[in-house]
């Protein structure tokens, strides 16, 4: 993706199973990634951890445990094997954007701040606690000294510099994540500080993701890693560190076959609380009914990609356990500005239509249980989120009238364009045909044109698609990662929407991203959401849920949006 840094936020931000790789690479480059109009776990903000300004500090147990404790007794039979339509290609962080690449980096590397199993928003993993100054752009953050990487190597401030100041000059879709931290140093061995170029209430969020994964970097350097400017074109350690794995997280790297499988075993040296099994091995099972078969034989402890449909197949199971996993996932219909592509869709008043037009209960029971509709472009889980669209929303005497108004009383002739790809097991091209279905009840006739990745994403961030469907996974769980989709951001360009066209949206932008007092940040957001959805150029379609399937006896799988899963957990009961 370093080659196509516009085009890589599409595809993490969208999870398919088809063409991974390549949408991976080229979808995850449009961004950057709990319920209800409060923040999950009714306290503390998704984004959260972020203490007030004015040098208070935050602490509490570590994302990887509390102290080192005895290694679990030997007793199990075999590995944990979990499948999924892996797509890792690589497994280091400065190149990683895949969709499960968030599975894989935070079991073998750490971050200064952790998510946990049970814990909401940020923990403290490498650091044990961290200061934000009254400037609030300043963070102190103290480490723990008795982290050492795998070859052996202590962790010190300096990795954490070099490991940032890399990912940063590397210019990788990964590297946007850094784009608002202006310098790191490092007073001492265990002092690390952050100032970035302006308040981000959502930073301590992002200092969870793979793309701030501290790495050994004494290694690194000796193989070819730079944390210069140079790094965009001469550094060459990705091909080494993907054989040889850098990190100090919970688990080390027995083997890798890239897109295929990886077999972890527990880290003997981790700091922190070990990992409950010995090994797992996480391996490509894109064929889900081949997964089905399998789990249901005891030849597959753990599948993450069974589809709402093979439920039934499921049930009344006493060697099964289904999870409906909630899941910051998002469909949704694109709808340029531009009438030169867009044609009608162009129109506010067609697109207020097409918001009447959907059936969303037909949507939701596609996706199956747990599936909903958020008003906006912001997910249930986040700060600020508005709701859900209701399912009786739907209004076709209304979406005629809007029709009418905008000069199309006899409807008109659009082509939507999709990926073959799918969300939490749904196939975009079954969603598309449901929206194509509910237009033609006000007259539109919609015709699906399914693209391949590489040339539905350039069209994409060329500017020049005009009605499609993709699905949208966040980089980090906060409020800020949504902001791409608004006027000249990410997501927002590849609509042709200028701030002119939206002052009052832009403006709003800018407050919802810089203000730190979230009570205020709620109602930026909450108008925010009301302007988008009247009219916009986005429509949201389904937040889908994720079934996690997985044998009785194994003991806390513990499901996450934004680790996936956590596999230092996993154990056979």
């Amino acid at each position: 993706m370093s080659q196509m840094r516009e085009t890589s936020q599409i595809i993490h931000m969208g999870h398919m199973r088809k063409g991974a790789r390549a949408l991976a690479l080229l979808l995850c480059l449009l961004l950057l990634a709990a319920c209800g109009g409060t923040p999950a776990g009714g306290g503390t903000p998704a984004g959260g951890g972020t203490p007030a300004a004015g040098g208070t500090e935050a602490g509490g147990t570590p994302a990887g445990g509390n102290e080192p404790a005895a290694a679990p007794a030997a007793a199990e039979d075999g590995p944990i094997l979990v499948g999924l339509g892996f797509d890792v290609t690589t497994l280091d962080p400065g190149h990683s954007y895949e969709y499960y690449c968030s599975l894989i980096i935070p079991m073998i590397y750490d971050n200064l701040l952790k998510l946990a199993p049970g814990a909401d928003g940020p923990q403290p993993c490498l650091a044990e606690s961290y200061a934000v100054a009254e400037d609030n752009v300043t963070y102190t953050f103290k480490l723990r000294q008795d982290a050492v990487f795998a070859s052996g190597n202590k962790l010190t401030s300096k990795d954490v510099k070099f490991s940032f100041d890399r990912m940063k000059h590397l210019q990788t879709n990964s590297s946007i994540h850094l784009e608002g931290v202006e310098s790191v140093e490092t007073p001492d061995d265990y002092t690390v500080v952050i100032k970035l170029n302006a308040p981000d209430s959502s930073f301590t969020t992002k200092l969870t993701v793979q793309t701030f994964a501290v790495l050994d970097s004494v290694v690194v350097a000796a193989n070819g890693g730079l944390d210069t400017e140079a790094a965009v074109s001469d550094d060459t350690a990705e091909a080494y560190i993907t054989a040889n794995p850098v990190g100090s997280g919970p688990f080390i790297v027995e083997s890798f076959t890239p897109s295929l499988e990886i077999t972890l075993r527990r880290n003997p040296n981790y700091w922190g609380a070990p990992a409950a099994a010995e090994r797992v091995i996480v391996r490509n099972m894109s064929d889900a009914n081949a997964a089905l078969m399998m789990l249901q034989n005891g030849d597959l402890d753990v599948a993450l990609n069974m589809t709402p449909q093979q439920l039934p197949q499921l049930a009344g199971s006493a060697d099964i356990t289904v999870e409906n996993v909630p899941t910051n996932t998002i469909t949704y219909l694109l709808m340029n500005q531009d009438a030169e592509y867009a044609g009608p869709i162009a129109n506010p008043d067609v697109r207020r239509a097409i918001a009447y037009a959907i059936n969303y209960k037909n949507i939701h029971a596609l996706a199956g249980e747990g599936a909903f509709t958020p008003y906006s472009m912001v997910q249930s889980s986040f700060v600020g989120y508005y709701g859900e669209r209701p399912e009786d929303y739907t209004d076709l005497e209304k979406a005629k009238e809007l029709l009418a108004r905008a000069g199309y009383p006899d409807g008109f002739d659009i082509t939507l364009e999709v990926g073959d790809y799918e969300a939490a097991g749904t196939k975009l091209t079954d969603l598309a045909q449901l929206v194509v279905n509910d237009l033609a009840q006000i007259g539109v006739n919609a015709t699906i044109a399914v693209l391949e990745s590489n040339i539905a994403v350039q069209k994409y961030v060329e500017g020049k698609q005009g009605f499609a469907l993709w699905l949208w996974t966040p980089d980090y769980n906060e409020l800020n990662n949504q902001l791409a989709f608004m006027p000249e951001q990410k997501c927002g360009r590849y609509v042709n929407w200028t701030a002119d066209m939206s002052p009052r949206i832009a403006e709003l932008t800018g407050l919802v991203a810089s203000e730190l007092d979230n009570a205020q940040r709620v109602i930026y957001a909450r108008e925010l959401q009301e302007l988008v959805a009247d009219g916009g150029p986005w429509l949201d379609l389904c937040q889908h849920p994720r079934i996690v399937a997985y044998r009785s006896n194994i003991g806390s799988v513990d499901s996450n949006d934004s680790y996936h899963l956590f596999l230092n957990t996993l154990s056979r009961g």
